[in-house]
C-alpha cells in the first residue's frame, strides 16, 4: 500500500464529520474520588477518511447517570433505552464534533461531543460528500432490495 503523506485530505480536519460506530469494548476499569467505575472504549470510523486518521476513540465511565455514556446512545440511537446495550450500537451511524488539541510537536484529533445525524445538515460535515455518496449506495440496495422482492 503506497500512502501519500503529502495528501491534504490526508491532514486532520475539525467540525462535525459523519461516523459509524465499528467495535465497542470493555476498558480498564477507572478510579475515581467516587470509587472504581468500569469504562467502555468506542471505536468509530470516518466515513470518507483516509487511512490516516480515520479511527477515532470515544470512551465513557459506566455507572448511572454518566453524561458520556448516555450521550453515546441518544446520538446513536435518538434517544436513551431503558436497557443499555452496546450490541444495539454497532453499525450505526452517528455525528462527532471533532476537535484539533496539539501537545507539544503531537497533534490530536479528538472527539469531543456527539450528535444524532437527523440534528446535522450534510452541508455542515466535514465529509458530507461521503454521505452523499453513501446515501446513493444505499437507495441502489434497496432498489435491488425490491427487485428480488417482486420476483
Amino acid at each position: 500500500m503506497i500512502i501519500d503523506i503529502k495528501n491534504k485530505s490526508n491532514k486532520p480536519q475539525e467540525g462535525l464529520a459523519l461516523m459509524k460506530i465499528i467495535k465497542i469494548e470493555e476498558g480498564d476499569p477507572l478510579t475515581t474520588e467516587y470509587g472504581t467505575t468500569s469504562t467502555i472504549i468506542a471505536t468509530l470510523e470516518q466515513y470518507g477518511a483516509d487511512l490516516v486518521g480515520r479511527y477515532k476513540r470515544y470512551d465513557a465511565l459506566v455507572f448511572e447517570g454518566s453524561r458520556k455514556l448516555l450521550k453515546l446512545f441518544e446520538a446513536v440511537l435518538g434517544e436513551v433505552p431503558e436497557e443499555l446495550d452496546t450490541e444495539d450500537l454497532i453499525g450505526k451511524d452517528c455525528v462527532a464534533q471533532l476537535k484539533i488539541n496539539k501537545k507539544g510537536d503531537k497533534t490530536y484529533v479528538n472527539i469531543v461531543d456527539l450528535h444524532h445525524p437527523s440534528q446535522i445538515q450534510i452541508q455542515d460535515l466535514i465529509n458530507g460528500d461521503a454521505l452523499a455518496s453513501k446515501s446513493k449506495r444505499v437507495q441502489v440496495v434497496n432498489e435491488i432490495d425490491l427487485l428480488f422482492d417482486a420476483e
